[in-house]
C-alpha cells in the first residue's frame, strides 16, 4: 500500500477529491475536515507510542462538531477502519478531552504551515535558515519583486495603505519590513519616515532598507517584538505571513503593541481557488519565477530565495485559518478582501476597551 504523499508516515487515505493519497493530517482538499482551524484534542494518559507510530493522530484536525478520524494503524489494538468517524471503544478512564488551556503547545494548533523539511527539520531551525536565505539574497530582492509583479507593486502598496486608513500623524510599525518596500510607500502618505518603525529578522534586508528611508530599524521577529504596549496606530505586514512560525503568538503581539482602536493590515499572495488559476499560479511561481531570477541576476542565492518563496506560498494555511487566528487574538472587525483571485488583504482593529 502507498504511504502518505506529504510525509514519511505509513498511513494512507484517499483525498476526498481523489487527487492524492495522504494521511488525514495532510489532506489538501478544501472539502476535507482537516481544513478546520479548530480541532478536537485527545490525550491518552497511558504511555504513548512514538511519534512515528501515530503520525495521523498527532497532527489531526477535525471540526468541533465531530470527533477526530484516525486510521486503525494509529491506535494499538483498535479494530475500526481507516478514516472511521468515531474513536474505538476504550476504557473511558484512559481517554479525556483536553480543554484549550491544557494544550501543551498552543502554537502548534495555529502554525502557518508544516516544516519544509527540504530546508530545515523543524520550526526551531526555521529562523536561522530564513535569515541566511534573505541575507544572501537581499541585494537582488527589490529588482526580482519589481519585474516579477510587472512593476505594479509600489502603487498597490501605497494605494492599499491609504485606502485602509493610514494618515499623517500615525505611528506605523511595518513587521517583516524586509527591504522596506511597504515602508517606503507609507512614508509618502505620512509625509516623512520619522514615525515609521521597520522590524525584520534579516540584517541584510534591513541594510538595504536603510538606504531608502530614515526610519527606525529594529532586528526582531513578529512573535516576540521589543516594543511597549499600545505603541502604534497602524501595523502593516507585506507578503511575509507565511514566514511566521506561530500565528497565535504573532497576532497576540500585534494586538499588544497596537493602540486601542489601532488598525492592522496584512497583505499576502493567495493561491487561486479555481483549478486553471491554480495551475497558472503554480507554473509561474514554481518554475518560471525562480528560473528568471537565476537567469537575470546570475545568482544561485536569488534563485533559491524565489524557490523558497513559492514553497511557502504553496504550504501556507488557507485564509479561513488566518481569519480564525485573528479572532482568537481578540481583534475586532476581522475581514479579508480578495483581489484578482491572487491577493488577500487581511484587516482587523484592536478594541478600544
Amino acid at each position: 500500500m502507498r504511504g502518505c504523499s506529504r510525509c514519511s508516515c505509513a498511513s494512507h487515505r484517499p483525498c476526498p477529491s481523489g487527487r492524492k493519497v495522504t494521511c488525514s493530517a495532510w489532506c489538501a482538499c478544501a472539502s476535507s475536515p482537516t481544513s478546520s482551524s479548530r480541532a478536537w484534542y485527545r490525550r491518552v494518559t497511558s504511555p504513548a507510542p512514538s511519534s512515528s507510530a501515530m503520525p495521523c493522530c498527532s497532527a489531526k484536525r477535525a471540526p468541533p462538531s465531530s470527533p477526530p478520524a484516525c486510521s486503525s494503524s494509529s491506535v494499538p489494538g483498535s479494530t475500526f477502519s481507516a478514516g472511521a468517524s468515531r474513536l474505538p471503544d476504550a476504557d473511558p478512564s484512559r481517554i479525556q478531552l483536553a480543554l484549550p488551556a491544557e494544550l501543551p503547545d498552543k502554537s502548534a494548533a495555529m502554525r502557518p504551515h508544516p516544516p519544509l523539511t527540504a530546508h530545515y527539520a523543524d520550526t526551531k531551525g526555521k529562523p536561522e535558515f530564513v535569515n541566511n536565505l534573505f541575507n544572501k539574497g537581499a541585494a537582488y530582492y527589490d529588482s526580482i519583486v519589481d519585474w516579477g509583479f510587472l512593476h505594479s507593486g509600489a502603487a498597490y502598496r501605497r494605494w492599499t495603505q491609504k485606502r485602509h486608513g493610514l494618515r499623517p500623524g500615525h505611528r506605523l510599525l511595518d513587521v517583516a519590513s524586509g527591504t522596506g518596500l511597504v515602508a517606503v510607500e507609507a512614508a509618502k502618505i505620512l509625509g516623512s519616515a520619522e514615525n515609521i518603525t521597520c522590524l525584520d529578522p534579516s540584517e541584510g534586508m534591513l541594510a538595504v532598507a536603510r538606504t531608502k528611508l530614515a526610519a527606525n530599524f529594529v532586528v526582531g521577529r513578529a512573535e516576540h517584538m521589543p516594543f511597549p504596549d499600545n505603541s502604534f496606530d497602524f501595523l502593516t505586514m507585506g507578503y511575509a505571513l507565511r514566514h511566521v512560525t506561530s500565528l497565535d503568538e504573532a497576532f497576540g503581539e500585534y494586538r499588544r503593541v497596537l493602540k486601542p482602536g489601532g488598525k492592522l493590515l496584512i497583505m499576502e499572495v493567495t493561491k487561486p481557488a479555481n483549478r486553471f488559476g491554480a495551475f497558472l499560479f503554480r507554473l509561474y511561481f514554481r518554475h518560471v519565477y525562480p528560473f528568471l531570477a537565476r537567469l537575470f541576476t546570475r545568482s544561485r542565492d536569488a534563485g533559491n530565495m524565489m524557490t523558497y518563496y513559492w514553497e511557502t506560498m504553496d504550504a501556507c494555511v488557507p485564509p479561513a485559518e488566518v481569519l480564525a487566528a485573528l479572532r482568537t487574538a481578540e481583534l475586532t472587525n476581522v475581514r479579508r478582501i480578495p483581489l484578482l483571485g491572487l491577493f488577500s488583504e487581511y484587516l482587523a482593529t484592536k478594541p478600544v476597551n
